[in-house]
Parts: C-alpha cells; structure tokens; sequence
C-alpha cells in the first residue's frame, strides 16, 4: 500500500507544472546579490560587500530548504528543516543588518534585509516538489525503504554473526 501511496505523489508531482519563469526569477535574484556585493566590495565597504553576499544567499537557501523539507520531509526532516531555516535566516539577517548593507537598485534604495525578505520570497516561490523529492533512481542499488524483517535482523547480530552476514 505504501508504494500505491509514493506513486501517487509521483504522478501529483509530474502533473505540477513549474512556471517557466522560476528559474530565471532565482537566476537574477543570485546575479543581482553577487552584482551589488561586489560593487561594494569595489567601493571599499569589505564587510557589507561580504554580508551583501552571504545574507540574502542564506536567506534564500533558509526558504528552499524549509519549504522542501515540508514538501517531502519525514517529521523529523521536517522539524531539522524549521530549526535550520531559522538559524540561516537569523544568520543571514543578523549579519546584514549588522553591517549596515543597504541596496540601490533602480533608483530605489532598499535596506538589506528587505533584500533578504527579497531572498525569502523567491526561495519560497521557485521550490517545487521536483526539485525537493528524492531521486533515488540517480544512485545505482538503492532501495527506497529497509525491510522491518532486515532492520531486526541487522541489530540483533552479534560481532561474528555480523561479519558472517556481510560475506554472504
């Protein structure tokens, strides 16, 4: 009944088209962070050049991460997830706003962490199941799920009866 449950996600998954836009909509967000870090790393501010970087790219990873581990976590993915998502973002903030970073970008000035809030929003937006689910298939002798009947057997050996197991 399980794999009846997991090709049912499948098929959901397949049928969920992603806007063709996402990739590009994450591409020029990532462009436009490096871009503008850089030119205040240019403009001799090292350390908000850097915080430029590294915040809104935390951010962003933060959203993905937690949106795809909610997507096609286990519970305990799910919640490892939440706690990572909220330590990048307070990282990605925290070291933004302790920077001073601020962004022009045309004609209009934002602080830095509206620009990571920017990173958060498109993270959360382009993260789709397909990118998120498991792909098993790319890893040759995989299983998908270890037999209860194997599990108990695995930790019931002892040293000998274990070493007997793996030559077999």
């Amino acid at each position: 009944m399980a794999v009846v449950a997991l090709s049912h996600l499948d098929k959901r998954a397949e049928r969920s088209i992603v806007h063709p836009t996402a990739p590009w909509l994450i591409f020029i967000y990532m462009l436009l962070t490096v871009a503008m870090g850089i030119s205040a790393l240019v403009k001799g501010a090292i350390y908000p050049g850097i915080a430029g970087i590294v915040g809104p790219t935390l951010c962003w990873f933060a959203a993905s991460g937690l949106k795809g581990s909610l997507m096609v976590g286990t519970s305990r993915q799910k919640l490892v997830g939440l706690g990572a998502a909220i330590a990048f973002v307070a990282i990605g903030i925290g070291i933004v706003y302790h920077s001073g970073y601020w962004v022009g970008l045309f004609g209009y000035e934002f602080t830095g962490v509206t620009w990571c809030v920017v990173g958060l929003v498109a993270g959360w937006i382009t993260t789709t199941r397909q990118h998120a689910g498991p792909r098993l298939q790319d890893i040759p002798g995989q299983e998908r799920i270890i037999s209860k009947s194997d599990a108990d057997m695995i930790f019931a050996f002892m040293r000998p009866d274990w070493e007997q197991y793996v030559r077999q």
